[in-house]
Order: C-alpha cells, then sequence, then structure tokens
C-alpha cells in the first residue's frame, strides 16, 4: 500500500497503522497507537470533560453504539459468560474473587469435573463439547465465585447438572483445594 511517519513516534510504518480522517480526507499525522495514547492522558487529566464527551456520544449515537456492543458480545462470548457469573454473583450477596482460567485448567487437567472425560480444549462455542466452567455450589445456592469453588466441565454436563449439588463433586472439590495448600 504505502507507508508514512509518524509525527509522534516518528517510525516508518505502513499507511494501514494510520487513522482516515473523514472531515480532512485524509490519514492523520500520528500513528493510531500514538494517537490512542494522547487521547487516554488527555482523558486521565480531564476526567469530567471525558465522561462529559463520552455521555455526548453515546446520546448522539444510539445506533453506532448498539451495533458496537452487538459486535462485541458475538466476539467474546467466554467474556460475557464471565462478567453474568460475577454479576449473578453479586446479586446473591456471594463472595466474588478474580478466576484466573489458565489455572483452573491446569488443575483439572482439560478433564471434566461432572462425568470424568476429557475435553477437547480446540472446540470453540457453541460447541456443547467445549469447556465451560461449573460452580460446584451453584451459585443460586450461595456458592461462591471463587478459584476452590469452580471447576471445568463439558458445556453439555454443566447444562444438564444446572444448579443441582453433587455430592462426589463436594469431594473431588475438598482433594483439589488441599492440593491448592
Amino acid at each position: 500500500m504505502g507507508t508514512k511517519q509518524c509525527k509522534k513516534c516518528k517510525e516508518i510504518l505502513s499507511v494501514e497503522k494510520f487513522d482516515w480522517r473523514k472531515d480532512t480526507n485524509k490519514y492523520r499525522n500520528e500513528c493510531t497507537l500514538c494517537h490512542r495514547l494522547v487521547k487516554y492522558k488527555w482523558a486521565e487529566n480531564n476526567p469530567e470533560k471525558a465522561k462529559e464527551n463520552r455521555q455526548n456520544y453515546y446520546k448522539n449515537n444510539p445506533e453506532k453504539v448498539k451495533n458496537c456492543v452487538k459486535r462485541w458480545r458475538l466476539n467474546n462470548p467466554e467474556k460475557r459468560k464471565v462478567y453474568a457469573n460475577k454479576r449473578r454473583a453479586l446479586e446473591q450477596g456471594s463472595y466474588v474473587c478474580p478466576i484466573e482460567t489458565a489455572k483452573i485448567f491446569g488443575q483439572y487437567n482439560w478433564v471434566c469435573g461432572i462425568c470424568g472425560k476429557r475435553i477437547n480444549k480446540n472446540l470453540k462455542y457453541p460447541n456443547l463439547n467445549r469447556v465451560s466452567l461449573d460452580h460446584i455450589i451453584p451459585l443460586s445456592k450461595q456458592g461462591s465465585h471463587t478459584e476452590a469453588n469452580i471447576q471445568l466441565a463439558h458445556l453439555r454436563c454443566n447444562i444438564v447438572k444446572g444448579n443441582k449439588i453433587n455430592n462426589i463433586q463436594l469431594k473431588l472439590s475438598e482433594v483439589v483445594c488441599a492440593r491448592l495448600k
């Protein structure tokens, strides 16, 4: 395509790394990264004005915002699930702490905590045999949203289990908790 030098960082970059300005019909003088850094620093130094600008943008561009949110939801089903679980736990008055999914995957070695079969880590949403995180004591029964109360499960197994508590799972979770200590 072509190259251009950023006025801020002085790097010569592909033109694709620069934002196109509709009002002037040409590329910005600084690369997208430098431009965003300037915007973030300004927002950090002017929080009230930044908040007002965001609110005005949301008010004046409801369709753009709606489409952006819809795109994010489609592209991030796992993050949506994490946020939903956290919100549900807080609504139930349960204890919530950050979950390191990689740690949980390592703990369970990609084995379903419900049926005991291996989980294929390459399967993605919406496949029912993909990995999901299961609350051993469900959030609806005052379970906590912590690593000690979460296990790996096939999505199908997790859906079938619903909000039931399985005594075998409780014993398994005690073994896992003992390993963590």
